[in-house]
């Protein structure tokens, strides 16, 4: 049974996070009470949120995940910030030392948010900043996807590997088999090479005319 974390009221039910590692996206989907596709675009757009992700490139948000989840859900459902505008005020809590969990804390205590972001809801400047970050945040993706291949070319040659290891193996104690089967035969042969040979020794002996024995007389 997991251990449940307790959340206050974030503009509706309170929230029990079961106190565990990692929640798949349906289970992150469930607790913040938005579909799967939402988490999955405030994932593009909210560069802060980087679940972990399996070989199969399956998502696992982790505590502090779930926790943003939360506050993101809180600025554009309850304050109706714009993406831009909850990106830029995550980036600004963020500067002003605040964690999630601190930002968490005074959202469900009721406390406006300490720091304050003029116009909020604008555009976010300078966009040439913003596409360069973004341009680097895809790089980023394109490697870690690259070395998941690697890692899934690398485990397909290791399993090959392994095969041929055991083959190779069985074709050793095989021959080994083969080759004392070969001698025992060997041995079999000469012993009834022998055998033969001694019985037409005796058959020679038995059949053979017994000389008569001349007494030579003295005269």
């Amino acid at each position: 049974m997991w251990k449940l974390r307790t959340l206050a009221r974030i503009g509706f039910v309170g929230v029990e996070i079961p106190d565990k590692t990692y929640f798949k996206i349906g289970e992150a989907a469930k607790l913040v009470e938005v579909e799967p596709y939402t988490i999955r675009y405030w994932e593009k757009e909210f560069k802060a949120l980087r679940p972990a992700k399996t070989k199969s490139r399956q998502r696992l948000f982790r505590q502090k995940d779930v926790q943003l989840l939360f506050v993101i859900r809180h600025l554009l459902y309850e304050q109706r910030f714009t993406i831009d505008g909850a990106r830029r005020k995550l980036r600004d809590l963020a500067a002003a030392g605040l964690s999630t969990e601190d930002v968490l804390a005074a959202i469900q205590a009721g406390r406006p948010l300490d720091v304050e972001v003029a116009d909020a809801n604008a555009p976010e400047e300078p966009a040439a900043v913003r596409a360069l970050l973004d341009t680097r945040s895809d790089e980023l993706d394109e490697v870690r996807a690259q070395l998941d291949a690697a890692r899934a070319r690398l485990e397909v040659v290791e399993a090959q590997l392994t095969k041929e290891r055991a083959a190779a193996q069985a074709y050793r104690a095989d021959r080994e088999r083969l080759q004392a089967s070969l001698a025992a035969v060997d041995g079999e042969r000469a012993a009834a090479r022998a055998a033969d040979a001694a019985r037409w020794r005796a058959l020679v002996q038995a059949v053979a005319p017994r000389q008569p024995v001349r007494r030579v007389h003295e005269e």
